[in-house]
Protein backbone atom coordinates (compact mmCIF):
# COMPACT_ATOMS: atom_id res chain seq x y z
CA UNK A 1 0.00 0.00 0.00
CA UNK A 2 0.91 3.57 -0.71
CA UNK A 3 2.41 5.42 2.67
CA UNK A 4 1.29 8.97 3.15
CA UNK A 5 4.16 11.30 3.60
CA UNK A 6 2.75 13.04 6.99
CA UNK A 7 3.66 9.37 8.28
CA UNK A 8 6.80 9.28 6.72
CA UNK A 9 7.68 12.51 7.82
CA UNK A 10 6.52 11.46 11.31
CA UNK A 11 8.49 8.88 11.25
CA UNK A 12 11.37 10.83 10.05
CA UNK A 13 11.44 12.97 13.24
CA UNK A 14 11.88 9.55 15.55
CA UNK A 15 15.48 9.96 14.34
CA UNK A 16 16.46 13.32 15.86
CA UNK A 17 17.04 13.91 19.98
CA UNK A 18 13.76 15.84 20.14
CA UNK A 19 11.76 13.09 18.47
CA UNK A 20 12.83 10.53 20.07
CA UNK A 21 11.91 11.85 23.45
CA UNK A 22 8.26 12.83 22.51
CA UNK A 23 7.67 9.41 21.04
CA UNK A 24 9.54 7.14 23.64
CA UNK A 25 10.11 4.88 20.54
CA UNK A 26 13.62 4.13 19.55
CA UNK A 27 15.08 5.68 16.82
CA UNK A 28 14.61 3.46 13.61
CA UNK A 29 18.17 3.76 11.86
CA UNK A 30 20.67 1.42 11.19
CA UNK A 31 24.32 1.70 9.11
CA UNK A 32 23.40 -1.30 7.42
CA UNK A 33 25.47 -4.63 6.34
CA UNK A 34 23.80 -7.77 5.58
CA UNK A 35 24.60 -11.46 7.32
CA UNK A 36 22.21 -14.69 6.97
CA UNK A 37 23.14 -15.48 10.85
CA UNK A 38 22.03 -11.74 11.62
CA UNK A 39 19.05 -12.12 9.62
CA UNK A 40 17.92 -14.90 11.33
CA UNK A 41 19.05 -13.08 14.89
CA UNK A 42 16.80 -10.36 13.87
CA UNK A 43 13.51 -12.28 12.91
CA UNK A 44 13.76 -14.73 15.94
CA UNK A 45 13.92 -11.28 18.24
CA UNK A 46 10.96 -10.25 16.08
CA UNK A 47 8.95 -12.95 16.25
CA UNK A 48 9.04 -12.64 20.18
CA UNK A 49 8.12 -8.85 20.15
CA UNK A 50 11.93 -7.73 21.56
CA UNK A 51 13.81 -4.90 20.28
CA UNK A 52 15.47 -5.92 17.35
CA UNK A 53 19.22 -4.74 17.08
CA UNK A 54 19.76 -5.92 13.93
CA UNK A 55 17.91 -2.93 12.90
CA UNK A 56 17.68 -0.20 15.51
CA UNK A 57 20.58 2.27 16.22
CA UNK A 58 20.48 1.59 20.13
CA UNK A 59 20.78 5.03 22.52
CA UNK A 60 23.83 4.45 25.03
CA UNK A 61 21.58 3.78 27.73
CA UNK A 62 20.47 0.45 26.33
CA UNK A 63 23.70 -1.22 26.86
CA UNK A 64 23.54 -0.56 30.39
CA UNK A 65 20.43 -2.90 30.87
CA UNK A 66 21.46 -5.64 28.38
CA UNK A 67 24.98 -6.42 28.93
CA UNK A 68 28.27 -5.91 26.25
CA UNK A 69 27.79 -8.67 24.43
CA UNK A 70 24.59 -6.91 22.68
CA UNK A 71 26.93 -4.44 21.52
CA UNK A 72 28.75 -6.12 20.42
CA UNK A 73 26.51 -7.97 18.34
CA UNK A 74 25.46 -4.98 17.49
CA UNK A 75 29.09 -3.59 16.23
CA UNK A 76 29.33 -6.63 13.93
CA UNK A 77 26.29 -6.38 12.31
CA UNK A 78 26.06 -2.51 11.61
CA UNK A 79 29.44 -1.26 11.41
CA UNK A 80 30.60 -2.77 8.81
CA UNK A 81 33.80 -4.72 7.30
CA UNK A 82 37.50 -4.52 7.64
CA UNK A 83 37.63 -4.74 3.73
CA UNK A 84 35.81 -2.21 3.26
CA UNK A 85 36.62 1.82 3.10
CA UNK A 86 34.07 2.92 6.30
CA UNK A 87 34.83 5.37 8.38
CA UNK A 88 34.40 3.32 12.19
CA UNK A 89 34.78 6.39 14.09
CA UNK A 90 32.20 8.20 12.10
CA UNK A 91 29.53 5.27 12.11
CA UNK A 92 29.59 5.00 15.76
CA UNK A 93 28.73 8.81 16.12
CA UNK A 94 26.24 8.34 14.31
CA UNK A 95 24.67 5.41 15.84
CA UNK A 96 25.24 6.76 19.12
CA UNK A 97 25.05 10.12 19.08
CA UNK A 98 21.37 9.82 19.95
CA UNK A 99 21.76 8.70 23.58
CA UNK A 100 19.43 10.28 25.97
CA UNK A 101 20.83 11.72 29.02
CA UNK A 102 21.19 8.93 32.32
CA UNK A 103 18.93 10.83 34.37
CA UNK A 104 15.99 10.81 31.95
CA UNK A 105 13.52 7.94 32.87
CA UNK A 106 12.35 5.99 30.27
CA UNK A 107 9.74 3.06 30.09
CA UNK A 108 11.04 0.35 28.46
CA UNK A 109 8.52 -1.96 28.51
CA UNK A 110 7.31 0.33 25.94
CA UNK A 111 10.45 -0.79 23.69
CA UNK A 112 9.97 -4.33 24.68
CA UNK A 113 6.69 -4.50 22.78
CA UNK A 114 8.22 -2.60 19.47
CA UNK A 115 7.71 -4.71 16.56
CA UNK A 116 8.78 -2.60 13.76
CA UNK A 117 7.32 -3.91 10.18
CA UNK A 118 9.50 -1.88 8.10
CA UNK A 119 12.19 0.64 8.95
CA UNK A 120 14.18 3.09 7.44
CA UNK A 121 18.37 3.21 6.80
CA UNK A 122 20.17 6.39 6.81
CA UNK A 123 23.03 6.57 4.48
CA UNK A 124 24.53 9.32 3.04
CA UNK A 125 22.38 11.75 4.41
CA UNK A 126 19.42 10.34 3.10
CA UNK A 127 16.47 8.04 4.61
CA UNK A 128 15.60 4.55 3.12
CA UNK A 129 13.12 2.30 3.58
CA UNK A 130 12.53 -0.82 3.77
CA UNK A 131 10.30 -3.77 5.12
CA UNK A 132 11.82 -6.28 7.84
CA UNK A 133 12.40 -9.65 6.68
CA UNK A 134 9.29 -11.03 8.70
CA UNK A 135 7.43 -9.54 5.99
CA UNK A 136 6.85 -12.18 2.91
CA UNK A 137 5.99 -12.03 -0.30
CA UNK A 138 4.72 -9.24 -2.58
CA UNK A 139 5.30 -7.02 0.26
CA UNK A 140 8.90 -7.97 0.67
CA UNK A 141 11.48 -4.52 -0.13
CA UNK A 142 15.04 -5.48 1.18
CA UNK A 143 18.50 -4.48 -0.18
CA UNK A 144 21.85 -5.44 1.73
CA UNK A 145 25.22 -5.70 1.23
CA UNK A 146 25.51 -5.82 -2.62
CA UNK A 147 23.24 -2.91 -2.66
CA UNK A 148 25.19 -0.62 -0.24
CA UNK A 149 28.08 -1.33 -2.42
CA UNK A 150 26.65 -0.18 -5.32
CA UNK A 151 25.48 2.85 -3.83
CA UNK A 152 28.79 4.14 -3.55
CA UNK A 153 29.95 3.19 -7.17
CA UNK A 154 27.07 5.09 -8.74
CA UNK A 155 27.70 7.67 -6.55
CA UNK A 156 31.26 7.91 -7.81
CA UNK A 157 30.30 7.49 -11.65
CA UNK A 158 27.41 10.53 -10.84
CA UNK A 159 30.48 12.57 -9.92
CA UNK A 160 32.33 11.54 -13.10
CA UNK A 161 29.19 13.31 -14.98
CA UNK A 162 28.86 15.69 -13.21
CA UNK A 163 32.42 16.76 -13.15
CA UNK A 164 32.03 16.39 -17.02
CA UNK A 165 29.75 19.41 -16.93
CA UNK A 166 27.20 20.52 -19.57
CA UNK A 167 23.93 18.96 -19.75
CA UNK A 168 21.43 18.06 -16.77
CA UNK A 169 22.05 13.88 -16.29
CA UNK A 170 19.55 11.60 -16.89
CA UNK A 171 19.39 8.18 -14.50
CA UNK A 172 17.72 5.25 -14.25
CA UNK A 173 17.35 3.00 -11.24
CA UNK A 174 17.10 -0.61 -12.27
CA UNK A 175 14.67 -2.96 -10.44
CA UNK A 176 14.88 -0.19 -7.78
CA UNK A 177 13.20 -1.69 -4.45
CA UNK A 178 12.86 0.64 -2.16
CA UNK A 179 15.02 3.45 -4.26
CA UNK A 180 17.96 2.28 -2.05
CA UNK A 181 20.67 3.53 -4.82
CA UNK A 182 18.84 6.45 -6.59
CA UNK A 183 18.29 7.92 -2.89
CA UNK A 184 21.76 7.84 -1.93
CA UNK A 185 22.78 9.71 -4.69
CA UNK A 186 24.35 13.45 -4.09
CA UNK A 187 21.85 16.93 -5.48
CA UNK A 188 22.44 16.91 -9.16
CA UNK A 189 20.23 18.83 -12.10
CA UNK A 190 18.00 16.35 -14.00
CA UNK A 191 15.97 13.46 -13.10
CA UNK A 192 15.56 9.87 -12.39
CA UNK A 193 13.30 6.90 -12.89
CA UNK A 194 12.83 4.10 -11.22
CA UNK A 195 11.35 0.76 -12.45
CA UNK A 196 10.41 -2.27 -10.20
CA UNK A 197 7.86 -4.87 -10.74
CA UNK A 198 7.09 -5.03 -6.94
CA UNK A 199 4.14 -2.65 -6.21
CA UNK A 200 4.98 -2.42 -2.73
CA UNK A 201 8.89 -1.29 -3.59
CA UNK A 202 7.25 1.44 -5.62
CA UNK A 203 5.37 2.24 -3.51
CA UNK A 204 8.22 2.97 -0.67
CA UNK A 205 10.36 4.56 -3.15
CA UNK A 206 8.12 6.99 -4.08
CA UNK A 207 6.91 7.74 -1.23
CA UNK A 208 10.50 7.78 0.34
CA UNK A 209 11.73 10.53 -2.68
CA UNK A 210 8.00 12.86 -1.90
CA UNK A 211 8.39 12.81 1.82
CA UNK A 212 12.57 14.26 1.11
CA UNK A 213 11.19 16.39 -1.76
CA UNK A 214 13.31 14.58 -4.29
CA UNK A 215 9.95 15.84 -7.05
CA UNK A 216 12.60 14.80 -9.67
CA UNK A 217 12.48 10.88 -9.11
CA UNK A 218 9.62 9.40 -10.72
CA UNK A 219 9.20 6.09 -10.18
CA UNK A 220 7.08 3.58 -12.05
CA UNK A 221 5.62 -0.35 -11.17
CA UNK A 222 6.42 -2.27 -14.43
CA UNK A 223 8.54 -4.68 -16.58
CA UNK A 224 12.30 -3.05 -16.35
CA UNK A 225 12.63 -4.25 -20.27
CA UNK A 226 9.46 -2.56 -21.30
CA UNK A 227 9.38 0.77 -19.12
CA UNK A 228 13.25 2.27 -20.37
CA UNK A 229 12.02 5.27 -22.46
CA UNK A 230 14.91 7.50 -24.37
CA UNK A 231 17.99 8.05 -23.06
CA UNK A 232 20.08 7.91 -20.09
CA UNK A 233 23.39 9.14 -18.73
CA UNK A 234 23.85 6.63 -15.69
CA UNK A 235 21.89 3.75 -15.53
CA UNK A 236 22.54 1.50 -11.98
CA UNK A 237 20.72 -1.49 -10.67
CA UNK A 238 20.62 -4.96 -8.92
CA UNK A 239 18.99 -7.58 -11.68
CA UNK A 240 17.87 -10.77 -10.99
CA UNK A 241 20.70 -12.39 -12.44
CA UNK A 242 21.42 -15.74 -10.37
CA UNK A 243 19.56 -18.82 -11.20
CA UNK A 244 18.02 -19.94 -8.28
CA UNK A 245 18.91 -23.55 -9.19
CA UNK A 246 22.60 -22.38 -7.73
CA UNK A 247 22.23 -23.38 -4.36
CA UNK A 248 17.84 -24.35 -4.11
CA UNK A 249 16.87 -21.39 -2.72
CA UNK A 250 17.39 -17.29 -2.89
CA UNK A 251 20.25 -16.70 -1.98
CA UNK A 252 20.22 -12.81 -1.80
CA UNK A 253 16.39 -12.31 -2.35
CA UNK A 254 16.91 -11.81 -6.21
CA UNK A 255 17.14 -15.08 -8.80
CA UNK A 256 16.91 -15.11 -12.46
CA UNK A 257 19.15 -16.28 -15.48
CA UNK A 258 21.73 -15.68 -17.67
CA UNK A 259 19.33 -14.96 -20.59
CA UNK A 260 17.83 -12.31 -17.80
CA UNK A 261 21.28 -10.81 -18.07
CA UNK A 262 21.47 -11.08 -21.69
CA UNK A 263 18.79 -9.16 -22.36
CA UNK A 264 19.60 -6.58 -19.94
CA UNK A 265 22.71 -5.57 -21.39
CA UNK A 266 21.13 -5.42 -24.65
CA UNK A 267 18.22 -2.94 -23.29
CA UNK A 268 20.98 -0.79 -21.31
CA UNK A 269 23.53 -0.61 -24.36
CA UNK A 270 21.12 0.53 -26.26
CA UNK A 271 19.34 3.02 -23.91
CA UNK A 272 23.19 4.84 -22.88
CA UNK A 273 23.71 7.89 -23.65
CA UNK A 274 27.24 8.48 -25.51
CA UNK A 275 28.83 9.29 -22.35
CA UNK A 276 26.66 7.15 -20.50
CA UNK A 277 28.08 5.29 -17.57
CA UNK A 278 26.27 2.13 -16.18
CA UNK A 279 26.99 -0.02 -13.28
CA UNK A 280 25.26 -3.30 -12.24
CA UNK A 281 25.56 -5.61 -9.39
CA UNK A 282 26.42 -9.37 -10.89
CA UNK A 283 26.01 -12.45 -9.00
CA UNK A 284 27.27 -15.17 -10.91
CA UNK A 285 28.27 -19.13 -11.09
CA UNK A 286 32.09 -20.12 -11.13
CA UNK A 287 32.67 -23.38 -11.86
CA UNK A 288 35.99 -25.24 -12.11
CA UNK A 289 37.48 -21.22 -12.46
CA UNK A 290 34.72 -20.38 -15.45
CA UNK A 291 33.01 -17.62 -14.57
CA UNK A 292 29.76 -18.12 -16.67
CA UNK A 293 28.13 -14.47 -16.82
CA UNK A 294 31.71 -12.94 -17.61
CA UNK A 295 31.64 -15.46 -20.27
CA UNK A 296 28.18 -13.85 -21.58
CA UNK A 297 28.58 -10.42 -20.45
CA UNK A 298 31.77 -10.19 -23.00
CA UNK A 299 29.68 -11.54 -25.52
CA UNK A 300 27.14 -9.46 -25.37
CA UNK A 301 29.04 -6.06 -24.93
CA UNK A 302 31.46 -7.00 -27.92
CA UNK A 303 33.36 -3.92 -28.47
CA UNK A 304 30.69 -1.41 -28.22
CA UNK A 305 31.77 -0.11 -25.20
CA UNK A 306 34.22 -0.57 -22.24
CA UNK A 307 34.08 -2.59 -19.21
CA UNK A 308 35.26 -3.18 -15.61
CA UNK A 309 34.17 -6.47 -14.23
CA UNK A 310 35.11 -5.93 -10.42
CA UNK A 311 34.81 -9.48 -8.11
CA UNK A 312 34.12 -8.53 -4.91
CA UNK A 313 32.84 -11.81 -3.12
CA UNK A 314 33.41 -15.36 -3.80
CA UNK A 315 31.18 -17.87 -1.51
CA UNK A 316 32.26 -21.46 -1.93
CA UNK A 317 29.48 -23.56 -1.79
CA UNK A 318 31.15 -26.70 -3.15
CA UNK A 319 34.15 -28.40 -4.23
CA UNK A 320 34.68 -26.95 -7.44
CA UNK A 321 32.17 -24.28 -7.64
CA UNK A 322 32.03 -20.85 -6.31
CA UNK A 323 28.94 -18.14 -5.81
CA UNK A 324 30.85 -14.76 -7.20
CA UNK A 325 29.48 -11.11 -6.11
CA UNK A 326 30.99 -8.58 -8.97
CA UNK A 327 30.13 -5.55 -9.99
CA UNK A 328 29.77 -4.66 -13.91
CA UNK A 329 30.61 -1.04 -15.16
CA UNK A 330 30.45 0.14 -18.61
CA UNK A 331 31.94 3.18 -19.84
CA UNK A 332 31.12 5.66 -22.23
CA UNK A 333 31.36 5.09 -25.78
CA UNK A 334 34.94 6.69 -26.66
CA UNK A 335 36.21 4.30 -23.99
CA UNK A 336 36.65 0.56 -25.52
CA UNK A 337 39.01 -1.06 -22.94
CA UNK A 338 37.75 -4.04 -20.89
CA UNK A 339 39.23 -5.04 -17.20
CA UNK A 340 38.51 -7.56 -14.81
CA UNK A 341 39.97 -6.87 -11.23
CA UNK A 342 40.21 -10.12 -9.48
CA UNK A 343 39.12 -11.03 -5.79
CA UNK A 344 41.67 -9.11 -4.03
CA UNK A 345 41.34 -10.60 -0.23
CA UNK A 346 40.29 -14.36 -0.91
CA UNK A 347 38.31 -16.59 1.75
CA UNK A 348 35.01 -15.28 1.84
CA UNK A 349 32.38 -18.38 2.40
CA UNK A 350 28.54 -17.83 2.26
CA UNK A 351 27.11 -15.40 5.21
CA UNK A 352 26.35 -17.85 8.19
CA UNK A 353 27.77 -21.17 6.95
CA UNK A 354 30.73 -21.85 8.44
CA UNK A 355 31.96 -17.93 7.51
CA UNK A 356 35.55 -17.12 8.57
CA UNK A 357 37.43 -13.72 8.03
CA UNK A 358 40.62 -13.87 6.29
CA UNK A 359 43.89 -12.96 7.92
Amino acid sequence: MPYRIEDLKSLFAFLDREGFRASQRLPLVASRQWWLSGEIESLRRFRQGRPNLHEVAVPAWYWAVHHKHNRFLFERLTLGRADESWNRPEAVEILFDRAIPSDWKLDLSSIERASPLWTVVARFDRYILRSHPAVGGEHFVYFGDDTLFLMEQSRRLLAELVQEGGESVRCLDLCCGGGGVGLSLPPFEGDLQGLDLNPAAVALAHSAARAQGLSHYHYECTDILQGIKGEYDLIFGNPPTLDPKLTGQDVFYATGSLDVLNSILETCLAALSPRGRAAMTVFSAVRDGRDETLEVIKEVIGERRGLTYTVRREFALREGLKLRHALLILKPSRNRSQEVVALSKPGWRLPGLNWRRPR
